[in-house]
């Protein structure tokens, strides 16, 4: 089936990350909406879930219309004996126009007559019109010749969740509302626990949202009836499920509820948002107050918790300038974040041309509210996910000074030893991620896949059960996070130094290379060991494990193939989709470690001109793109590369001419490149000496020159991501500081499953001073 989603414009990238999580097939944005497809199932769950459509249409083709009785004859041979009951009710809404077909309401009785005509012949029955709650609501929308006629499942806009009776003044549509929160991150927020602030609440509509999305609760869970209810083709069954499905997410989701609090000085919408609330079963649940969060007596009500996201939309026109200028409206907005909410993310829908709130002080969308342009004005980072720090207890300090004069600890093992072997997993990670890009070479080893499903040894059992520990706790947070590929173990215990990762049902294993000082038969005993116990304590069968090993080489080499399978895989991150490969090539594809850069990409493209330089696979590129850049450019060496950079574009949908890939030296073509960029992406390797190079280029010695060269091509207000996974590089700041505004993100990109190895690697933000 083939399906339609509308929505407001500007929340076309929204919806389409919604739909591809939902379950939707191949989601495409156009203008004011989303085409997907799959099946009934996915149409269904779209109307149920979908927090941004306003109408969820089911397609029944394309077909001429070029004149008033062509639409007439075709639209006739629909077969709506198939959608519609005898004698029930429907309604026809009817867009555009062409030169025979000039008014909607001419088209729309041209489809009405041809659906009852067809129906009377059939069964001597004809159904009738009622234009406020039919039982079927047949969509056409006419563009030149041709015209597209679709079932509307939803029948009325999706924004009327069901339990609105009362609103004030500046009211702000549910689904824009949710809109605005998923702008914001809040569907990241919320399930990590941060709070949530609006200081000028209405009606309620930001804290009812915020709960639905942190709680898991299905937007359309409160309607007793959609459009699906009156077509002939709806299945009772199916709906029904996925209804108690919602019900029960729902009453799981609600238990977990962050701090919601509301506030707002007028009685009027305070009393309004507790009606709306008590109609959704939140009451007791989010907080509301009257006041005003600008008196300082106001603050005590902020949640004592890690940041979180305030966001807010205050009385546009002439009740904003009563209440509150746009002047002091930004002066309060900015002090709040700074003094009283450190390290918050804040946002405000304003109007459009607002000039106090624009994207050189902070990040701007362009939406609609009905029909008023306005834009979201978004300032400070997504926070991070929240870190309980366990105190330590009187038996934890005990065991910490009880070691004695042999060196073991109050467990009985020998804290000399474990300190050796520390060392010399130190010094073979060495050839970790840092030495994928700096020199690594490949080989297979001989080690047995198949044989054997026991834990040998007590080493065996301490790796199979600190598997098992890290995968339950990083299972909850890759759900949260709609992430199936992350890392599970690096090297924890120093007897296994491994890296595993999980891509989906595939686990993908690497070896560190074992220093000299180690045997090399108890190195690939220890090997065969962790290949036995790492399928068996994740749940996955042998033929899903791929094994490599890192070793020193010459530049460049994790980039060429070591095998020629053509295997490819295909997992999802971010409610986007990338194609990876676990055989042929050292690197998977996807570097798991640059999660989090790619999700700062995204947030920071809008509107953007984007340049990817050293582009690899193009992940980059694809958040871009989802991030609705104004373009994108990724510039590589290798054909192979970017022909997979092409493809996991279009695999998401992004397949426009204003995406181009260039392939080239990066340091000459940065020398001859004209256009100026909004947002660059700067991922070097850290070393390589290709042969298809000018020269070598080594990350240490050569950084700043590269750095330069990539900022030469910002606009004056553009943002340079500077990412290096080489472990022992220093930046020049006191070179680049003279010219440059620098800022050092590396703690802040490192994702919660490389969190045990902080240093993995260091990101800049770096923007030209003046």
């Amino acid at each position: 089936m083939h399906f339609f989603a509308t929505t407001s414009r500007g929340l076309e990238p929204v919806l389409q990350r919604e739909l591809r999580r939902i379950g939707a097939k191949d989601p495409r944005r156009s203008r004011g909406g989303v085409s997907f497809s799959g099946g009934l199932e996915a149409g269904y769950r779209s109307v149920l879930w979908s927090r941004v459509a306003n109408r969820v249409l089911l397609s029944l083709g394309q077909l001429g219309a070029a004149t008033a009785d062509q639409l007439y004859r075709n639209v006739k041979q629909i077969p709506w004996e198939q959608h519609l009951y005898p004698g029930s009710t429907l309604a026809v809404d009817f867009i555009g126009a062409n030169d025979e077909i000039r008014h909607g309401n001419f088209g729309a009785q041209k489809v009405k007559d041809a659906v009852v005509d067809r129906l009377r012949d059939l069964t001597g029955k004809r159904p009738s019109v009622d234009r406020h709650n039919p039982d079927l609501r047949i969509n056409v929308h006419l563009s030149g010749r041709q015209a597209q006629v679709a079932v509307d499942l939803s029948g009325d806009s999706q924004h009327r969740r069901g339990y609105r009776q009362e609103g004030v003044m500046a009211p702000l549509k549910e689904t824009l509302g949710a809109g605005l929160l998923l702008l914001a991150g809040w569907d990241r927020i919320g399930p990590n626990g941060g709070p949530f602030l609006d200081p000028m609440c209405g009606s309620g509509t930001l804290l009812i949202e915020a709960a639905w999305i942190a709680g898991d609760h299905a937007p359309g869970l409160l309607r007793n009836r959609f459009g699906l209810h009156g077509w002939r083709g709806h299945d009772s069954r199916l709906w029904d499920g996925l209804v108690d499905e919602a019900r029960s997410r729902w009453e799981k989701g609600r238990t977990t509820l962050p701090s919601i609090i509301g506030i707002d000085l007028d009685p009027t919408a305070v009393r309004a948002t507790e009606a709306n609330l008590k109609r959704c079963g939140l009451d007791g649940v989010v907080k509301v107050i009257r006041g005003d969060l600008r008196f300082k007596e106001g603050m005590t009500v902020v949640p004592e918790e890690p940041a979180g996201l305030l966001l807010s939309n205050p009385p546009y026109g002439e009740r904003l300038e009563q209440e509150l200028s746009a002047s002091a409206l930004h002066r309060w907005f900015t002090s709040l974040l700074a003094k009283k909410l450190g390290g918050w993310r804040g946002g405000l829908i304003l109007p459009k041309g607002e000039s106090r709130f624009n994207a050189e002080n902070g990040r701007s969308y362009d939406l609609f509210n009905g029909r008023i342009a306005c834009h979201l004005w978004l300032v400070g980072d997504e926070p991070g996910p929240r870190r309980r720090e366990k105190k330590p207890t009187a038996k934890s300090r005990d065991a910490v000074t009880s070691r004695d004069a042999r060196g073991a600890d109050a467990s009985g093992r020998d804290v000399r030893g474990r300190e050796v072997w520390k060392k010399q997993r130190s010094a073979a990670t060495e050839s970790s991620r840092e030495e994928a890009d700096d020199v690594p070479r490949v080989d297979l080893p001989p080690i047995d896949l198949t044989g054997g499903s026991t834990v040998s040894g007590t080493g065996g059992e301490m790796l199979a059960n600190r598997l098992r520990k890290n995968l339950k706790h990083l299972r909850r947070w890759a759900k949260r996070e709609q992430v199936s590929c992350f890392r599970v173990y690096d090297a924890d215990l120093p007897e296994y130094a491994v890296a595993v990762d999980l891509y989906g049902d595939w686990v993908h294993v690497q070896e560190y290379q074992a220093p000299s000082s180690i045997d090399p038969l108890l190195a690939r005993k220890r090997l065969q060991e962790a290949v036995h116990v790492i399928p068996e304590a994740l749940g996955l069968g042998r033929d899903r494990l791929r094994l490599k090993v890192r070793r020193r080489g010459r530049g460049g080499q994790q980039y060429e193939k070591i095998q020629d399978s053509g295997a490819f895989q295909e997992v999802e991150e971010g409610g986007l989709r990338f194609r990876i490969n676990l055989t042929d090539y050292l690197d998977s594809g996807l570097f798991l470690d640059h999660r989090l850069v790619r999700g700062w990409v995204r947030e920071w493209a809008a509107g953007r001109d984007f340049l990817n330089l050293f582009g690899y696979t193009g992940s980059a590129t694809v958040y871009a793109a989802d991030g609705v850049a104004a373009s994108t450019t990724t510039v590589d060496l290798s054909n192979t590369y970017l022909e997979w950079a092409r493809a996991n574009m279009q695999q998401n949908g992004f397949d426009q001419p204003h995406h181009r890939y260039v392939r080239d030296d990066v340091l000459g073509w940065m020398k001859r490149e004209k256009r100026r960029y909004g947002l660059i992406l700067l991922d070097p390797p850290t070393f390589s000496n290709s042969r298809k190079m000018n020269r070598e280029l080594d990350i240490s010695r050569d950084h700043v020159a590269l750095i330069r060269s990539a900022a030469s091509l910002l606009v004056p207000d553009g943002l340079l991501i500077f990412s290096c996974n080489f472990r022992k590089f220093r930046l020049d700041e006191e070179q680049l500081s003279r010219d440059f505004e620098l800022e050092d993100r590396s703690r802040a990109s490192i994702p919660p499953d490389f969190g045990r190895r902080g240093n993995i690697h260091t990101c800049w933000w770096i923007q030209r001073r003046g």
